[in-house]
């Protein structure tokens, strides 16, 4: 029994060669979509890659990338293309936590590599892959997600299961919530009215 049917769809999953990512790519697998495996390390992607394709057959390929290089994610996003076609399902689960603690103590370089890592390089991917996304005529239903995630581990003293990042991250992820919040033409929980959520 499954949950739902994902065949003919292809996701593109960042930091997909372990814990979560690697979760979400599989499940995806089962799930019937084809999947592209990223990370920095090319050997990794390959491993995990085959390992979907021994329970999946030609439902994985491995594009290895790093997210804070445009030209890498550009390379990505043409890898998917050129196996598969198009690109349905974009996880920007890749991402770098340099620093946990207030505000007031990060330095400037870790700053700016959460900024480019968390942020900017999730808004790269966004505006590569969403217009193809907004442009093919399906059921609202079948307009794919675009997703943003990070994982905060358990740190002594505070409370399991807390939901924020680290104060880089949650003030970066809040002011990029409120950007598209604002965005022209902002439907609901819709990307410009076009059912890409």
């Amino acid at each position: 029994m499954t949950l739902f049917d994902l065949t003919d769809k292809v996701a593109v999953v960042t930091g997909s060669t372990k814990g979560i990512g690697k979760a979400i790519a599989e499940r995806l697998a089962e799930h019937g979509a084809k999947v592209v495996i990223s990370s920095r390390k090319a050997a990794a992607c390959e491993a995990v890659a085959a390992a979907i394709n021994a329970e999946h057959p030609g439902a994985a390929i491995a594009a290895p990338a790093n997210i804070s290089s445009k030209d890498d994610l550009e390379h990505l996003v043409e890898q998917a293309r050129g196996a598969f076609g198009q690109i349905d399902i974009l996880v920007c689960n890749a991402a770098s936590n340099p620093y946990y603690g207030p505000m007031a103590g990060i330095s400037d370089e870790a700053f700016q590599k959460v900024l480019g890592n968390n942020i900017v390089s999730n808004h790269w991917l966004i505006h590569m892959v969403a217009p193809e996304m907004a442009q093919r005529n399906e059921k609202p239903a079948e307009r794919m997600a675009l997703i943003w995630s990070f994982y905060l581990p358990h740190r002594p003293g505070r409370p399991r299961g807390h939901p924020r990042g680290p104060a880089p991250d949650r003030a970066a992820g809040d002011e990029l919530s409120v950007a598209i919040r604002a965005a022209p033409g902002r439907a609901g929980p819709e990307r410009d009215g076009h059912g890409v959520r």
